[in-house]
């Protein structure tokens, strides 16, 4: 519900001056369809922080602040130096000698953070950041990142200043030698050789303890998102169990007629709650009445432009102020977890799964960036696979230590504009679980799927998600903001007129639905049985030597939007908060 920029001063000034600075920062982060929002504002002069969209959920002890929630009693979590406590949060630690920014095991919310030699900057924003510093250096290695991913990459941000925190670490300001030091907990898969039996009993300990740690909420303010599939029925059912009279809410949501579609998420969801005699919210999506543009301009700065995803956003994210407003809501519960039920067999099946594909591995952008000499992509060292390590416990690695921090957290950026959220099936209790169990254990979330199978009334998993994933890149509307705003003068001046006619070039609209040829089963079935069957030396020759597919044009060019949008953003938030500087030093 909230994102929060913290500043340390070398040297005192004026706090009020501070206070209405970081006030007017709030103001200007703050989604522009949220009718009220409350900001909580500090400063003493040295130390200052600002939180927008204040809710008390948020724990404030002397000056240390924390967004989010954790699974386990800590009355010192303020303490600098201490254990991370295990929670889904971003933690701000404050004293006089130090200071000390926290991220939670898996990063679920990025902080970024800057340090030059009279203060310190860190924020859940880096637009709230570049404000602050009333100046934009743009980091151009963010570009090949954006046309291969759709992120900014894993290391990166948007101003070259900026640096970004990583999973399970802390960044720590020592206030006397104006210097700071990263803490990181080493990121480890090491198999356990316990029986089937045990691992599942260890996981199941692992969901229920931290689940326990949930039951004080008041669940009419923070409904449990429900799909059909397992994931968040683990967390709805063994609360159920756990709680037996707590009033639960479920909430669902998708396109009209979804509810009522056999098999879809919402129509499941259903059936479960009436089994378990749960409350269930159906929120319908329906289309905005807001321009294009102004959709995507919403989504660009509620995400920082750290994202493409933006299908499930196209309600210009109507829905989520009604959770604010309407329902008022203080959050959601979510079910995300680090299993994966697809079979991989070669690093490129990871890196694809996960979503870490680089330029190199398209034809058409690898053509790009060879002539025009995009910056090159390297993997950081965290990121590449080790000489021992299998194809599998890889993919576990780039999951947890690219996918949640850097994609998942980028769209849990948007919705925390709105709402707060908690991922219990995210806590450091359960990612250790998982990470301990022999791959042959996680393979298809068998153990997981065990698990939910014996708490689960006898309810059918779903067959159809309730909100379609439609081509919106492609449709009229939508390409007619991206082309207009790549033809303009500032897109052309910063990526140059040639670069951006050849992306252009190859934009098509969506054409007519085309009633799909009838493939007959049996091939089906055939080659999915061959790529199950074949050998793993006999994939990576393949995956070796077949012609590299091209990224889809339109893609590419709400990629290129983005970059251009982001850009202009920067700069112009920049400038606005450098004039305020001096119109305050005039004073």
């Amino acid at each position: 519900m909230a994102k929060c920029i913290y500043v340390c001063k070398r040297h005192s000034e004026q706090s009020h001056v501070e206070e209405k600075n970081i006030s007017e920062i709030c103001n200007a982060i703050q989604p522009d369809n949220l009718e009220t929002a409350n900001h909580k504002v500090f400063s003493d002069g040295v130390s200052s922080f600002g939180i927008m969209n204040f809710v008390p959920s948020i724990q404030i002890k002397n000056q240390s602040v924390l967004l989010g929630f954790m699974y386990e009693e800590r009355e010192s979590w303020d303490e600098i130096g201490s254990d991370f406590p295990d929670g889904s949060y971003a933690m701000f630690r404050n004293s006089e000698s130090s200071f000390e920014a926290v991220s939670d095991i898996l990063a679920t919310r990025t902080i970024w953070y800057y340090h030059d030699e009279e203060q310190f900057i860190a924020s859940t924003s880096q637009r709230a950041i570049v404000m602050y510093l009333g100046s934009f250096e743009f980091d151009d290695r963010i570009v090949s990142w954006m046309l291969s991913t759709g992120t900014i990459g894993p290391d990166f941000s948007w101003d070259k200043r900026i640096k970004k925190l990583t999973p399970d670490s802390s960044v720590q300001l020592d206030k006397e030698n104006w210097s700071l030091i990263i803490n990181e907990n080493s990121f480890k898969i090491e198999s356990k050789q316990l029986s089937y039996e045990k691992h599942k009993k260890d996981l199941l300990n692992a969901i229920q303890n931290t689940l326990r740690s949930l039951l004080n909420l008041d669940f009419s303010r923070w409904p449990i998102t429900l799909s059909g599939g397992y994931d968040s029925r683990a967390i709805l059912c063994k609360l159920k169990q756990l709680g037996p009279n707590n009033q639960f809410i479920a909430l669902t949501h998708g396109s009209e007629g979804s509810l009522d579609t056999i098999g879809s998420d919402a129509n499941i969801a259903r059936q479960l709650t009436e089994k378990l005699n749960i409350q269930h919210k159906f929120h319908k999506i329906e289309k905005t009445s807001i321009s294009i543009k102004k959709v995507i301009d919403r989504f660009i700065k509620q995400s920082d432009g750290t994202t493409d995803h933006i299908t499930a956003y196209m309600d210009g994210m109507d829905m989520w102020k009604n959770f604010v407003e309407k329902e008022k809501f203080f959050g959601i519960i979510r079910g995300d977890v680090v299993f994966h039920p697809q079979k991989i067999k070669t690093p490129l099946q990871a890196r694809k799964m996960v979503g870490l594909l680089l330029c190199s591995d398209f034809s058409n952008l690898n053509k790009l960036a060879n002539d025009f000499n995009l910056p090159d992509q390297v993997l950081p060292v965290s990121l590449r696979k080790n000489k021992n390590e299998s194809v599998t416990d890889w993919r576990e690695k780039i999951y947890q230590r690219f996918r949640v921090p850097t994609i998942h957290s980028a769209l849990s950026s948007i919705k925390l504009s709105y709402v707060e959220m908690i991922n219990p099936l995210l806590s450091k209790r359960v990612v250790k679980q998982v990470n301990s169990m022999p791959d042959s254990f996680r393979k298809d979330k068998s153990i997981f799927k065990d698990i939910v199978e014996s708490l689960s009334p006898d309810v059918p998993y779903t067959s159809a998600p309730s909100l379609s994933k439609q081509d919106v890149i492609s449709t009229p509307d939508f390409l007619h903001v991206i082309t207009n705003k790549l033809n303009d003068s500032y897109s052309r001046h910063l990526l140059g007129s040639v670069f951006i006619d050849q992306v252009l070039s190859k934009v098509k609209q969506r054409k007519k639905a085309v009633p799909a040829k009838k493939v007959k089963s049996k091939k089906i079935k055939v080659s999915s049985l061959l790529l199950y069957i074949t050998p793993k030396f006999i994939h990576k020759i393949y995956q070796k030597y077949k012609s590299k597919p091209d990224l889809n044009p339109n893609i590419l060019a709400f990629r290129i939007f983005i970059i251009v949008r982001t850009h202009e953003l920067f700069n112009e938030e920049s400038k606005v908060q450098r004039q305020y500087k001096d119109l305050k030093l005039k004073r």
